[in-house]
C-alpha cells in the first residue's frame, strides 16, 4: 500500500469513528432529554398535589366548623374534601398508574410519615363530625325552638321585673 492510500484508509477510519461516536452522542443527549422532561413533568404532579392537599387542609377546617354547627351542605363537602385528601395523599405515597407517576422519593419519607400521622389523627376527628350528623342536628333543631321562645321569656321577665317593681318588691328576689 502506498501512503496517500493509507492516509485515505486511516482518514476514512476517522470519519467513521467520529461519525459513530456522533450518532451516539446525540441519542445519549435526547435520552437525558427524555429523561429530564419526565421527571420534571413528575416534579410538577407533586408540586401540584402538594399545593392542592394545603389548599384543601384549609377547606376541610372550614367545612369541619360548618358541618358541626349543624350547616347540612357542609356535611355533604366535608366528605368530599375528606375523600379527596386521602386520594391525593395515596397518589403522592404510591404514585398514580394513570400518569405513571412513581411513589414519593425516600428522601421525603420522614415527611411524608409525618403527613400521614397527622391526618390520620385529624381524620379521625373529621369522621367523628359525620357519624355526630343526627345528634348535631336534632342539637340545632331544639335551638331554633329555643330562639322562638326566647322573646316570648324575655317580655314575661320585663313583665315580672315591672310588677316587682310597682309592688317595691325587695331587690334581692
Amino acid at each position: 500500500m502506498n501512503a496517500p492510500s493509507a492516509l485515505k484508509h486511516e482518514t476514512s477510519k476517522s470519519v467513521v469513528v467520529l461519525g459513530a461516536l456522533l450518532v451516539l452522542f446525540i441519542i445519549i443527549m435526547v435520552g437525558t432529554f427524555i429523561f429530564t422532561t419526565i421527571r420534571d413533568n413528575y416534579d410538577k404532579e407533586y408540586i401540584n398535589l402538594s399545593s392542592e392537599q394545603a389548599l384543601l387542609s384549609q377547606r376541610l377546617a372550614t367545612a369541619a366548623l360548618e358541618a358541626a354547627g349543624g350547616n347540612e351542605s357542609a356535611y355533604i363537602q366535608l366528605k368530599k374534601l375528606r375523600d379527596q385528601f386521602d386520594a391525593n395523599l395515596k397518589k403522592i405515597r404510591d404514585g398514580n398508574p394513570d400518569t405513571g407517576l412513581p411513589p414519593a422519593p425516600q428522601e421525603v419519607a420522614p415527611q411524608l410519615q409525618a403527613l400521614q400521622k397527622d391526618w390520620k389523627a385529624y381524620r379521625k376527628n373529621l369522621t367523628t363530625i359525620l357519624e355526630g350528623h343526627d345528634a348535631i342536628a336534632s342539637v340545632n333543631e331544639y335551638v331554633d325552638i329555643i330562639n322562638d321562645y326566647i322573646p316570648q321569656l324575655l317580655a314575661l321577665s320585663d313583665e315580672v321585673v315591672g310588677i316587682m317593681v310597682k309592688n317595691k318588691a325587695d331587690p334581692d328576689q
